[in-house]
């Protein structure tokens, strides 16, 4: 019997995308299925998930994480794909629309509630402070534009086309690493890029002054990137640093399907079958391959001017340490667990250790004998390793710190975002909301294992944390699979820490105009 067409097509469609076949199947069965939500227990707080570490304990993790960075064990991981169209997407709009041309214009748009153009009013209020003035000016000025003389002149759309089209800066279509986002005094402009390495200096580097780094990329922006890196390596050479830079790409096969809301293969005007990048989940291949021991992790927009590293460099050290002691704690149980060299007294001090581990015991725990109680433990223990910072919530948007509840009644601390809680539900809503603290993609990860063989992260995802998005193309609506998040599902399993860090510790840019917050601004 002939195989139904759509079987055909989807034979043929993973040889395509090089895709196995079972995989892109499991996809449309996840569409077909849908994707259940997480069932949240309570928020993770100070003192029930959440450490606030007291200055002892701060100095001493210090010098723990010191240590480790001297024996060269320390590098980061940074994503650095996303585009920076988002930055400039109210100045996209304005530049876009051809009723508002002039500073009159926008700013009696602003006063009419545009709030397009009331975020536009703010940028030109603050032009002159944005690292990339002086750049901006100069590009403008070889093609004989005076970008002062424009903006006395209300000429904001003029000034709008040299800050985002390729005539100028091109800062639509830049990568959001490759924006200038900090100067010193004197004027000294820096990319993010450079601003993340400049930090890796400060609390990374090995006895002999390397860094090691590594930085996840767009295809089509790669090439620049790393001509970019390479000169600041460069630069930082003469300062008596050499830099490790790697780079990646999102793996093609990590790619998810498009399907229509019948949950058939969706075929956009071409003919072609669409597939979606599958969120920065997929990048847990890329820190697979990355082969690295002690990994800090956060996002290229979530960085400080050089000058102002010294409100942060204490926190990761602190965050490092703590890694490193319950690391160390893990290995010592393990060997052990693994070598039957343990008692009743031993097997209660680990039980704790997993209790910190953000793991609840099994229900029938007080029913199992020594030696199963044991077995358990082992497997507990022998999983990756994050600790993870966490801010005070006021009011950032973004996951929070959960203890979550699984089939059986079983307690653990995960990441959880908004989108993976059930909207229609109350109970679920209101435990969301009551959230202390939020994450802040501030994290160090233990990857190897005690015996310094590296884990293999796929087997510590949880499948059911991916997210199916409702998108639309061609005018017509289809659903999107994300996978698990790299720091959600991807890390489900994973044994968790949760530290408190202080708010100077998060300074993301979503948005062009937060670059003009005092944060980002060079001190005084």
């Amino acid at each position: 019997m002939a195989l139904p067409r759509t079987e055909i097509d989807l034979s043929r469609i993973a040889r395509e995308h090089d895709i196995p076949e079972s995989q892109l199947r499991k996809q449309i069965q996840t569409f077909e299925n849908g994707v259940p939500y997480t069932t949240l227990d309570r928020p993770a707080t100070l003192g029930d998930g959440i450490i606030r570490l007291t200055e002892n304990q701060a100095t001493h993790y210090e010098q723990l994480h010191d240590q480790a960075a001297v024996d060269g064990r320390l590098s980061r991981f940074i994503p650095a794909s996303g585009a920076a169209s988002r930055m400039f997407k109210q100045l996209q709009a304005i530049a876009n629309d051809p009723e508002l041309n002039t500073r009159t214009d926008i700013e009696k748009a602003a006063a009419e509630g545009n709030t397009d153009a009331a975020f536009v009013t703010r940028f030109f209020e603050g032009l002159t402070r944005f690292a990339f003035y002086d750049r901006l000016c100069e590009v403008a000025r070889e093609q004989d534009v005076d970008i002062e003389k424009e903006y006395r002149d209300g000429n904001w759309q003029r000034v709008l086309e040299f800050v985002l089209g390729p005539e100028g800066l091109n800062y639509a279509g830049a990568p959001k690493g490759l924006i200038l986002f900090h100067q010193d005094q004197p004027r000294n402009p820096r990319t993010a890029f450079q601003e993340q390495l400049l930090e890796s200096t400060t609390y990374t580097a090995d006895s002999e002054n390397t860094v090691y780094i590594h930085f996840t990329v767009a295809h089509k922006h790669h090439q620049a990137i790393e001509h970019h890196l390479n000169e600041e390596a460069n630069r930082l050479k003469q300062s008596g640093f050499t830099l490790d830079i790697s780079t990646s790409e999102q793996k093609r096969h990590s790619d998810t399907i498009a399907v229509t809301p019948d949950n058939t293969p969706f075929v956009d005007d071409d003919g072609n079958v669409v597939f979606r990048p599958g969120g920065h989940g997929a990048l847990l291949e890329n820190l697979q391959e990355y082969n690295a021991d002690i990994v800090f992790i956060k996002n290229i927009d979530n960085v400080l001017p050089a000058n102002r590293l010294n409100d942060i460099v204490p926190h990761k050290k602190r965050l490092g340490g703590v890694l490193i002691e319950i690391q160390r704690e893990i290995f010592n149980a393990l060997e052990r667990l693994e070598n039957n060299d343990y008692d009743e007294p031993a097997l209660r001090k680990y039980t704790d250790l997993a209790a910190r581990l953000g793991s609840g015991l099994p229900d029938d725990w007080s029913e199992r004998t020594l030696p199963e109680r044991a077995t358990w433990l082992i497997d507990h223990f022998n999983r990756p390793l994050r600790v993870c910072g966490m801010v005070k919530n006021e009011g950032e948007p973004g996951g929070g710190p959960f203890w979550v509840r699984h089939e059986g009644g079983a307690t653990s601390l995960q990441i959880v975002e908004s989108a993976q809680v059930d909207p229609d539900s109350e109970e679920q809503q209101k435990i969301f909301e009551s959230a202390t603290h939020f994450n802040p993609v501030d994290m160090v990860c233990g990857l190897r294992n005690r015996r310094g063989k590296p884990f293999n992260l796929s087997d510590y995802v949880d499948p059911e944390t991916a997210l199916i998005a409702h998108k639309s193309k061609d005018g017509r609506d289809l659903k999107a699979l994300e996978l698990p998040g790299l720091w959600n599902g991807s890390m489900a399993f994973w044994n968790t820490v949760f530290i408190e860090v202080p708010a100077a510790t998060f300074n993301p840019v979503k948005n062009i105009n937060d670059l003009l917050r005092p944060a980002h601004q060079a001190a005084e």
